[in-house]
């Protein structure tokens, strides 16, 4: 409805819908006094049909307070749909759609343990259809609308589902168009940029994804910045300004030890550990003489031993 004055013609529309579906007829009609519900046109179309009229007081909007209420619930959901993708403020009436569609779908005081659709309908709703209103999705393009080598999908904005198909309802940002398909792929991470044409991360909005960066020009934009870092912190002196040498030493310097930084996950050398079976022994410092009175004691004993021996004989050298 794009003017108020088209408000008895919605109103036909849903009163053949409703009936309809409900198969009961509308009785009661509450509306506040607003023009467009008491124009002569609609009270007689009211006479008609037996449908009876309570009009509130003059601003006192709290007589019709569930219609107020519920209108004010429902803008503050497009508000933070809209807020939430930076969706332009155009596309306001299908967030309005949206935020009615999960409002039915959700649970609520008015009726116990069911949700309004299903006390309406009478068949238990499905959500998994859900997604963010304004996420990037992915359309999938039939090979009959394509050649072999163009792409199979193009990028579009989540804008709800269809009134007339089972399928989503997207907005194509490139072609300004508005699409309905249910060959859909979403990803809720991500978000268009109406201002750059680009999808961008939703938690960040300043960080663009599809972007290039030149690793090259990086790494100049830095070198020059760290040299203009190390002229402006100089000193003042004569000697210093007399030789650009050191400044050049100075900067290979910080970068060999911004590269000795780098190497700190080299393996270190490996260290041999004595055996835990040569605990059980004791050795002596043959610098400060217990090997030597050690190793001559030895030597006495074998000598002994041999003379006592009438074989062989043996005679080892003493340590000395």
């Amino acid at each position: 409805m794009n003017e108020k004055s088209e408000a008895l013609a919605m109103f036909k529309k849903f009163k053949v819908m409703v009936e309809n579906e409900a198969k009961e007829s509308i009785q009661c009609l509450r509306t506040d006094r607003g023009g467009e519900y008491t124009s002569n046109e609609f009270s007689e179309f009211c006479d008609l049909h037996g449908i009876k009229r309570q009009l509130t007081a003059a601003y006192t909007p709290h007589q019709n307070g569930v219609s107020e209420r519920k209108n004010r619930t429902i803008m503050n959901m497009v508000r933070c749909m809209l807020s939430e993708r930076s969706v332009p403020k155009t596309f306001w009436p299908e967030a309005v759609n949206w935020s009615v569609h999960l409002h039915n779908r959700s649970p609520t005081f008015a009726v116990k343990d069911v949700t309004p659709e299903e006390a309406w309908s009478g068949i238990k709703p499905s959500v998994s259809h859900f997604k963010n209103f304004g996420c990037i999705a992915y359309v999938h393009i039939p090979d009959n609308l394509r050649k072999k080598l163009d792409d199979k999908s193009i990028i579009c904005v989540h804008l709800g589902i269809s009134e007339e198909s089972k399928a989503y309802k997207l907005f194509d940002p490139i072609k300004k168009r508005i699409l309905v398909s249910k060959d859909v792929r979403f990803d809720e991470q991500k978000q268009w940029n109406w201002e750059n044409k680009v999808t961008e991360k939703s938690n960040s909005r300043q960080q663009v994804i599809d972007c290039e960066i030149d690793v090259e020009t990086c790494s100049t934009s830095s070198h020059h910045d760290h040299s203009n870092d190390a002229q402006v912190h100089a000193p003042d002196d004569a000697s210093n300004a007399s030789n650009p040498v050191s400044e050049e030493m100075d900067l290979i310097v910080s970068d060999s030890e911004e590269e000795g930084n780098n190497e700190v996950n080299e393996l270190g050398k490996r260290v041999s550990r004595k055996p835990g079976y040569l605990n059980d022994y004791e050795a002596g410092n043959y610098e400060t003489g217990e090997k030597r009175v050690l190793a001559n004691f030895v030597f006495s004993i074998l000598v002994v031993d041999n003379q006592s021996n009438s074989g062989r004989r043996f005679y080892p050298s003493p340590v000395r």
